[in-house]
């Protein structure tokens, strides 16, 4: 259903932006619901905010989830430039899947599917979301060749809880929806043997498409795990001995499972 509200604490002022709001969907009314677009609402704040559902997902990879948004930001400001609305179009609010959100900031400036793409990329969860379902047939396919290590994902391939997650990325790494640096990456297993780990990190160190930048290696019978800062800095035994020695813990360290 396409529908506006007056919401707001001074009701005249919220009264213009919700006639415009009811004005923009009687002239785009055919058109904004093939785009799975619903429930939109103009309220008035420093400039004009818009907020609406999408029922969709939303990936950065999957332009067929993005494009639809775009076309609603191309009707917004149409509209805009048609009604000659003086004020701005600061902020689209999109309430979409899973009671998930994401703001779009300086609409009237958005005009390419780059454009959208570079916001959607400041956005955490969407970018991490992306990655994810994008890899997740790689870390399925890793999933099968640790197990013939004897080690497996600590949290699962998939977790309900975003504070534990087997594989993950960095605020800092994110560089145009990508994981730059690498993944870190959380697994577990029967032995912190370390000619086993030096090969579990050469097999990682050599993947063709997954790049890791550092790992968490759990052994739960010694209620103990090592984490390896950085894994591409692991080039021999040596650097092995020097994470368990404490000799060099830029390269890393071993930690008690009940806190370091």
């Amino acid at each position: 259903m396409l529908d506006t509200e007056i919401v707001g604490d001074n009701y005249i002022i919220q009264e213009k932006a919700f006639l415009l709001g009811e004005n923009f969907l009687k002239k785009y009314g055919k058109e904004v619901p093939k785009l799975n677009i619903s429930n939109v609402v103009f309220r008035k704040s420093s400039g004009l905010n818009i907020e609406a559902n999408y029922n969709s997902t939303i990936s950065t990879f999957k332009e067929e989830t993005i494009q639809p948004l775009m076309e609603f930001i191309n009707l917004l400001n149409r509209y805009q430039e048609s009604e000659k609305i003086e004020e701005n179009f600061d902020v689209l609010n999109i309430l979409y899947l899973n009671e998930k959100s994401v703001q779009f900031n300086q609409i009237s400036e958005v005009k390419t599917m780059e454009q959208l793409k570079e916001q959607l990329y400041h956005d955490l969860d969407i970018s991490n979301e992306s990655l994810k379902e994008r890899d997740e047939p790689l870390f399925i396919e890793l999933e099968n060749g640790l197990k013939n290590w004897g080690y497996q994902y600590e949290y699962g391939l998939k977790s309900n809880d975003w504070r534990f997650e087997s594989f993950g990325c960095f605020q800092e790494y994110y560089e145009n929806g990508e994981c730059s640096e690498g993944y870190r990456l959380y697994l577990k297993g029967d032995s912190l043997d370390k000619d086993k780990l030096f090969e579990l990190i050469q097999l990682l160190n050599s993947h063709p498409s997954l790049t890791f930048q550092d790992i968490v290696v759990s052994n739960l019978e010694d209620d103990e795990r090592i984490l390896f800062d950085d894994i591409k800095l692991i080039k021999s035994m040596t650097d092995i001995e020097k994470v368990y020695s404490g000799e060099n813990e830029s390269l890393g360290r071993v930690m008690s499972n009940k806190g370091e």
